[in-house]
């Protein structure tokens, strides 16, 4: 496997991804540690604030040959499985 391949691109952040993930419930169980979870309307105004860029990623990823819907949809699921969508 090349150094500069996808995969191994993949490999490596997931490793780091995992860490963080396990790190967020050791900090929460810290004492003096609190989480943040933003709001319903903190959510629709991020979202409403990223869709330009959502908009010129999928043209990008469309301009690459690839699927924009498809690529979305992949991303999605992986935060939703680590419990970071919003």
């Amino acid at each position: 496997m090349k150094r500069e391949s996808a995969q191994h691109a993949y490999q490596v952040a997931s490793g780091w991804a995992d860490y963080e993930d396990s790190g967020r419930v050791t900090l929460l169980e810290m004492e003096g540690h609190q989480g943040f979870a933003p709001s319903d309307e903190d959510v629709a105004a991020w979202r409403g604030a990223a869709e330009p860029l959502h908009a010129r990623c999928a043209e990008a990823v469309g301009g690459a040959g690839h699927d924009p819907d498809e690529v979305m949809s992949g991303l999605i699921s992986e935060l939703e499985a680590r419990d970071s969508a919003y």
